[in-house]
């Protein structure tokens, strides 16, 4: 059985992102993410074009790259003012999504967490099955809330997330808003 669930830590909030399945340290990379226009999330990638902040190789869990043909793992990332895009291709050649919603992060899924800035307690983390287990044919998320800040507990989470399959998986887009965080979306920041 395949376990193609694998970490995208985001932390944007000085266009910072790091990959991982821990913590990343104060020293981690900085990268810009650039801003998109006209990105509607439908699970197809045709208006990304070129754009966005790639990210063409991942390790599973272990920190071990997998043979393309088992799992191959690519997304990008990009801003708008409406929030942190998120586009995802996953190809893989077997599917088992967990039944338990709020546990959908053990088996086939993709984990986004995505904060203020580094090390924030604010922050939100979302599991999201893409639906290609037979037993559980549609997209499911399930959202986190690990914010502190009162002002900002008083706004329900929410997400836009599409997913298309492709002959060899599927490709997912995801919409984190930017009202999520309180966050005032600009250039440099």
């Amino acid at each position: 059985m395949s376990r193609s669930a694998f970490y995208v830590s985001i932390v944007l909030m000085s266009a910072c992102l790091a990959v991982s399945g821990s913590a990343q340290g104060e020293d981690s990379p900085l990268f810009d993410v650039p801003r998109l226009e006209d990105i509607t999330v439908d699970g197809r990638c045709a208006d990304w074009g070129d754009g966005g902040f790639r990210v063409d190789i991942l390790p599973d869990l272990e920190g071990k790259i997998l043979p393309v043909d088992d799992l191959d793992v690519r997304f990008r990332l990009a801003w708008d003012e409406r929030g942190l895009l998120v586009l995802v291709t996953v190809q893989d050649d077997v599917h088992v999504e967990h039944a338990d919603e709020t546990v959908l992060y053990v088996l086939d899924s993709v984990v986004i967490f995505f904060a203020t800035k580094r090390g924030a307690a604010d922050m939100l983390v979302t599991a999201i099955a893409p639906g290609l287990d037979p037993e559980h044919p549609k997209l499911r998320h399930y959202l986190m809330d690990r914010r502190n800040d009162e002002a900002l507990k008083q706004h329900e989470l929410t997400i836009s997330a599409a997913r298309a399959k492709t002959q060899t998986g599927y490709t997912l887009e995801v919409l984190l808003p930017w009202k999520n965080l309180g966050v005032k979306p600009e250039l440099g920041r």
